[in-house]
């Protein structure tokens, strides 16, 4: 049985999961689902003989069965890699059609997840995890979460020396930032049409630095 590794080519810590993988004599595949389709192939079926998808799924050097598959981790996968010279139009196609093809079929895997992508998807919404932490037990910050400029300077100014604002960014592109508000900063700074979420922080600002990871 095979531990299967889906991320990309450089990524230290799956090398270091992987060495020790290797250590302990566990069969491991380390496989970029973002080779597909060009250094990627794939061929399953599932009927009614057989509930789950079997098949074979190659690399450029290996491949494994689908039924050998006892647990994946799951890291960092690249973007698919298509043809550049795909119309802008088609390459969206075929984006959606490797998500649902390869992507769906590797995500159906009926086996241990570390973790899934379904629920990383779920756990990076950042309301549903504070909700989810909250009702396990653990101690979650002071939050608002509003369009109401009103809202927010009422929240600010409730907490001792001010609040942390969230700045949702695109992991790919721009990390996640808070900053750090003054009670009356929320009139300069303040939703304007959008949500935004306040939360409180036990940290001391740093004047006129971003908080990276709070």
């Amino acid at each position: 049985m095979t531990v299967l590794v889906l991320t990309r080519p450089e990524d230290a810590t799956a090398d270091l999961v992987i060495a020790e993988l290797n250590e302990r004599r566990v069969p491991v595949w380390r496989l970029d689902p973002g080779d597909f389709p060009g250094n990627l192939s794939v061929s399953a079926r599932l009927g009614a003989e057989s509930p789950n998808w079997c098949g074979t799924v190659q690399g450029q050097h290996r491949g494994t069965s689908l039924d050998r598959v006892r647990s994946v981790y799951y890291r960092r996968p690249s973007p698919f890699r298509l043809n550049p010279a795909l119309s802008q139009g088609d390459a969206r196609w075929a984006q959606a059609e490797a998500r649902a093809g390869i992507g769906g079929l590797l995500t159906s895997l009926d086996c241990l997840w570390v973790n899934h992508p379904h629920r990383n998807a779920v756990a990076d919404v950042g309301p549903a995890a504070l909700a989810t932490a909250s009702r396990c037990g653990l101690a979650v910050p002071e939050t608002l979460i509003t369009n109401s400029a009103s809202e927010a300077r009422a929240f600010v100014k409730g907490l001792p020396g001010g609040g942390c604002r969230r700045l949702q960014g695109n992991r790919e592109r721009s990390p996640r930032r808070c900053r750090w508000l003054a009670p009356g900063a929320v009139d300069q700074q303040g939703p304007r049409g959008r949500d935004h979420r306040f939360r409180r922080s036990n940290r001391s600002p740093v004047p006129g630095v971003d908080s990276q990871g709070l």
